[in-house]
């Protein structure tokens, strides 16, 4: 539960930055469909692949500074 609503905070503050639905790893658009399914979904599809293959490899992908 906690995950979620950080997952939740984070969605809430791409949106009132203007960035959400954009990839915070590559700043494309993610797909309308994923957001659907979801709504918090910070990474599209591919990169969200990308970053599982990293942690299943025992790396930790890099967190986004929103602060920027």
């Amino acid at each position: 539960m906690l995950q979620w609503c950080g997952q939740s905070c984070l969605s809430l503050r791409a949106i009132s930055k203007g960035l959400y639905g954009v990839c915070e790893r590559c700043g494309q658009p993610i797909d309308p469909a994923r957001l659907e399914v979801k709504p918090d979904a910070t990474l599209c599809l591919k990169c969200q692949q990308d970053v599982e293959r990293l942690v299943r490899r025992g790396l930790a992908p890099t967190q986004i500074d929103w602060e920027r």
